[in-house]
């Protein structure tokens, strides 16, 4: 158990929370080489980090052939392209900071309605257009690949799982090895 702040201390940046998120902005920090302190109220992890998986997938309720209708064409491609790059932004550090529990996954979006089919489609033909690589499953291949039968799915390439306890807790030890002050118990 990691001891709490009682005294002041001097620093550039103050992280306060010790979760998931907490633990993403000390690698961006450890990063840049930034001197921080982490501060938790309670214990490294154990909030809604603790009681949550953290499943990386394309499932947007924003889908791009939506958004594009929306806005315009370009600020939706560009607002998947950072949904993309944040998912492979965490793979990286879980790569990069060795946690040990990534595993890396395609994913499947599946139709839902009776007007499911033709969203899948637009989806997929929205993505195609700005670049995105997926896969457009029809009926036989999902029967063939999954079992089970669905007029079609859209097979995305950029999703993960890590357990977001495992996670923090790894950066954090990271951190008090590299001499940067976690505490715990710090209202």
């Amino acid at each position: 158990m990691r001891k709490p702040l009682v005294t002041d201390v001097k620093t550039d940046v103050c992280i306060i929370g010790g979760g998931i998120a907490g633990a993403l902005c000390a690698v961006k920090f450890l990063k840049e080489g930034i001197d921080f302190i982490l501060i938790e109220k309670g214990r490294i992890g154990y909030g809604s980090t603790f009681a949550s998986s953290v499943l990386f997938q394309y499932a947007n309720i924003l889908n791009l052939y939506r958004l594009s209708s929306m806005y315009d064409e370009q600020s939706a491609k560009r607002y998947h392209e950072l949904f993309d790059q944040a998912i492979r932004n965490i793979k990286n550090i879980c790569r990069e900071y060795e946690t040990g529990d990534l595993k890396e996954t395609k994913n499947l979006y599946l139709p839902g309605g009776y007007l499911g089919r033709s969203r899948i489609n637009k989806e997929y033909e929205a993505r195609k257009e700005q670049g995105f690589d997926d896969e457009l499953l029809d009926e036989a291949k999902l029967k063939d690949t999954y079992g089970f039968t669905q007029k079609c799915g859209l097979l995305t390439n950029e999703g993960g799982v890590i357990n977001p306890y495992i996670f923090t807790a790894h950066i954090m030890n990271i951190c008090e090895s590299k001499g940067l002050p976690v505490y715990e118990n710090s209202p």
